[in-house]
């Protein structure tokens, strides 16, 4: 299951994600990804390196804090969204231009 919109998609096919999201069988046209890091955890077994979920239709309040904000894509093609800002090193730098999204 790939996550690339069809110009992208290596078979031309409309992606899963997309379909499932135009059949209006879904609550919310959204999906949503935890990604679990142990890089910097001693303690983390190698199974634990891959640990991830996929939701969608919803977002599952449980796995974050805060509110989302949501933020139109660039373009449909890639997963580009504007960027708005960038800090490095609690400097902040407004480069313009997008940024591509990737799980």
């Amino acid at each position: 299951m790939g996550l690339a919109f069809p110009p992208l998609a290596q078979t031309g096919a409309t992606p899963f994600w997309l379909a499932v999201t135009k059949s209006g069988a879904l609550e919310n046209p959204l999906f949503a990804f935890y990604l679990a890091r142990f890089s910097d955890v001693s303690s983390a077994t190698s199974a634990e390196a891959n640990g991830g979920i996929m939701n969608i239709g919803f977002t599952n309040s449980s796995l974050f804090s805060g509110t989302i904000n949501y933020v139109s894509l660039a373009q449909q093609n890639y997963w580009l969204i504007p960027l708005q800002a960038v800090t490095i090193n609690g400097n902040r730098q407004t480069p313009g231009g997008n940024a591509a999204i990737d799980t």
